[in-house]
């Protein structure tokens, strides 16, 4: 009777790790794959239009919330943040290829605003303060600085990467013509 009920739970057992084996290939298959058809470019150009997506949907969260304080200076602080965002966006999808350098502002900068933006609507909403707006469309106001920055350093070539790569191939010349001689 012992020797049945041990073989029952051996092979309960056994039929517990096949199913989490069988489980665990049916999720690699499937899991998201990278779709290796298609160019470097189109996969930048791709991923530059999710960034961009993501930051839009941002974007409108934080026009919303900005819409239901209906007070004309924050709205007006908050269209030229948000113009500034748009700047950036449209430099990413113009030239997907430098995404990465955009990527900091696109993605972290823009969910910090948004959840500020949240808490600053539900916090004035119910206690209006004079000095936390100023505070607020003081913060609206670097934000918008910065975006304009990362918009002149993402339309600007990277200088520097290209005085790497000169300096790399003089070294090569230089090493070539020395074992040549």
């Amino acid at each position: 009777m012992i020797g049945l009920i041990f073989r029952i739970a051996m092979l309960g057992g056994a039929i517990f790790v096949m199913w989490n084996v069988v489980e665990t290939f049916v999720r690699a298959l499937r899991a998201p794959r990278k779709n290796l058809s298609l160019s470097k470019e189109d996969r930048d150009s791709a991923a530059a239009r999710d960034m961009v997506a993501a930051a839009m949907k941002k974007l409108t969260i934080i026009k919303s919330e900005m819409a239901t304080l209906h007070d004309g200076d924050l709205w007006a602080s908050t269209e030229e943040f948000t113009a500034s965002v748009e700047k950036l966006n449209q430099a990413v999808l113009a030239n997907p290829t430098g995404q990465r350098r955009a990527r900091r502002h696109l993605t972290q900068f823009l969910f910090g605003a948004k959840s500020a933006t949240k808490k600053f609507a539900k916090v004035h909403g119910m206690a209006p303060d004079e000095s936390r707006k100023a505070n607020f469309i003081a913060l609206l106001k670097d934000l918008t600085q910065v975006f304009d920055k990362a918009v002149e350093d993402y339309a600007r070539p990277d200088i520097e990467d290209l005085e790497i790569e000169e300096k790399v191939l003089r070294e090569l010349v230089e090493r070539t013509t020395k074992t040549d001689k």
